[in-house]
């Protein structure tokens, strides 16, 4: 090689590098600070994280997820039903913003093309979701069903946001017109918990008390006796009746083959101090104590109790 073109080759090279740096760096600069500046949350990984949260993983079918039980562990009434609903809103509007955010910052394609698949995949699944909803909707009886419902407004604020990401997907305009049609046949909230109570005063109306498997009036006492001292609902009442549901005691054991405890079942029937009568079930337990021996009995989970015409009593 020419000794006097060395130089010129190698600062050739270093113009094209700089060139090349330059340009990337216009390319870094078109995108959202938040997609592109390394020195804050624009490093790649976390520019893909970020893309995937919003399409991919879509942080909002967990967050959005309303809470159906209180600090009690009780369901929740319709009021507290209704906050919860609200809060979720809230968590679809917020993660609707961001959407727009994303894409008044021009973001390049190649940030979310990949992610397509996933998101249709998801927004599909709200048909089999309204499918699950109406099954419900005839036999269901808990105003907590009310979850899934709002499930279904979370899949539709999804669809919604994809449909800004890619306008010209036309399989998300299929979903939505779908979720859409859906939401309108399964109605409001408000709508849908009446129905479960409806549900509800139906299977009151037909509810008896399970038939008695075998006959133990010692056991009927223990549990008459027991059920009426804990005075289940704040309710002032008698037990009137007890029927033991099973034939025999059921041993359960761990996973070496040792009895851990045995249990039986029973169904009974109440009659409040202002005459309404009801309905509940209970398990008996006795722990295991070793050497073939077992523990006290004692009422294990009973139920609350369900209000029922006397009749069926």
């Amino acid at each position: 090689m020419n000794q006097s073109q060395y130089p010129i080759n190698h600062l050739n090279k270093f113009c094209i590098l700089l060139i090349s740096l330059m340009g990337f760096n216009q390319l870094a600069m078109a995108q959202p600070r938040q997609y592109r500046d390394g020195r804050s949350t624009a490093n790649p990984l976390e520019a893909s994280n970020s893309v995937k949260e919003l399409i991919s993983k879509a942080e909002i079918f967990k967050t959005a997820l309303i809470q159906t039980v209180g600090p009690d562990y009780q369901i929740l009434d319709r009021n507290g039903l209704m906050k919860e609903i609200e809060k979720s809103n809230a968590i679809l509007s917020a993660y609707a913003k961001k959407v727009d955010e994303f894409m008044a910052s021009s973001p390049h394609e190649s940030f979310y093309s990949n992610h397509l698949k996933s998101a249709l995949q998801k927004s599909n699944y709200a048909k089999q979701l309204i499918t699950k909803i109406e099954k419900d909707m005839k036999s269901e009886r808990s105003l907590a069903m009310v979850y899934s419902l709002q499930e279904l407004e979370i899949y539709k604020v999804y669809t919604e946001n994809m449909m800004k990401v890619y306008p010209n997907e036309n399989q998300f305009k299929d979903h939505l017109k779908a979720i859409v049609d859906g939401q309108v046949k399964l109605g409001t909230p408000q709508a849908f918990m009446d129905r479960m109570e409806k549900n509800q005063e139906q299977y009151v109306q037909q509810l008896k008390m399970d038939p008695p498997a075998i006959s133990d009036p010692a056991l009927e006492q223990f549990v008459k006796v027991q059920f009426a001292k804990r005075q289940m609902d704040g309710l002032n009442y008698e037990v009137s009746k007890v029927h033991i549901t099973r034939s025999m005691w059921t041993i359960e054991k761990n996973d070496l083959g040792i009895p851990t405890y045995k249990w039986i079942s029973a169904c009974m029937a109440v009659k409040t101090k202002d005459g309404k009568c009801g309905i509940a079930t209970t398990y008996i337990r006795k722990d295991y104590a070793g050497g073939g021996t077992y523990g006290e009995q004692f009422l294990y989970t009973p139920t609350s109790i369900t209000i029922v015409p006397c009749s069926n009593l």
